[in-house]
């Protein structure tokens, strides 16, 4: 038995039964509750028993026995997607928040280390799906061109490796690195995976250069970019020979004082 959220627009809380396994499980709508009477239900839920039923609407349910179930009328819907990876397996999303249960909202934001509200995740979910436009339950790299934030982003080429294929879970992790409640470590990460574009772990001096060149355009010559970056590495105890694995590269990026903050397209 497991909560499956509550309307916001009425006193009602909905309460899925799976004791019977996934072929014979329920809906039960519990009308007219109360503050309290949401408490009782969870505390309910957590021990494994089965909450006391609230008042029903007969328009809406059909109440059984007294102590028994109740559920709807209506032809049962499927049980909701447990493992957010698996949105990539539902044919028809649509552009509707309600397709993300509170259990999904919850997940999502443990796995982006809570650096986003559940109304702010609700928001990127509707952002999600209107860029999923065939409703695949994942991003393509075409799509995520498609948002102005990020077209213009001088490093959006770089970047497209690392969002194309991303389903809303890792969605919601990769923007999240540029939120500015994530810490300076954080979003060190993500910069290092931009600069280390052949995925090797570690970074070079060319490979710095080449993100320099794509940030600085015509602004610099190649000279002076050479020059600049020689002398921070000096700066931090290395060289043009050297190969920064990520905590040598997150001491030469703290030396830079970089702002490393990107407007994340909530709304």
């Amino acid at each position: 038995m497991e909560c499956m959220g509550c309307c916001v627009n009425a006193p009602m809380i909905t309460v899925a039964d799976y004791s019977n396994g996934s072929e014979g499980y329920t809906y039960n709508y519990f009308e007219d509750v109360t503050p309290k009477k949401v408490v009782e239900i969870v505390e309910k839920l957590r021990k494994g028993e089965k909450p006391p039923h609230g008042t029903q609407n007969p328009g809406r349910t059909k109440c059984g026995p007294e102590g028994g179930n109740t559920t709807l009328l209506s032809e049962p819907k499927p049980p909701p997607c447990r493992d957010l990876d698996a949105f990539s397996q539902r044919k028809s999303m649509g552009n509707s928040s309600s397709m993300l249960t509170q259990y999904d909202i919850e997940e999502v934001q443990e796995h982006c280390d809570y650096l986003f509200s559940q109304q702010e995740i609700v928001s990127l979910y509707q952002r999600f799906c209107q860029l999923d436009r065939n409703s695949k339950g994942f991003i393509s790299a075409d799509e995520f061109l498609s948002v102005p934030e990020f077209a213009m982003n001088p490093l959006s080429q770089r970047l497209l490796k690392m969002v194309d294929g991303l389903n809303f879970k890792d969605f919601v992790a990769f923007l999240s690195a540029f939120s500015t409640k994530a810490s300076f470590h954080q979003k060190a990460e993500i910069i290092f995976k931009v600069y280390d574009s052949d995925g090797n772990g570690k970074v070079s001096f060319n490979d710095i250069l080449e993100v320099l060149k794509d940030l600085s355009g015509s602004f610099m010559s190649d000279e002076q970019r050479e020059r600049v970056l020689t002398q921070v590495l000096q700066e931090c105890g290395y060289t043009r020979e050297s190969y920064l694995m990520l905590d040598d590269f997150i001491k030469v990026l703290g030396s830079t004082g970089l702002k490393m903050e990107v407007e994340v397209p909530i709304d």
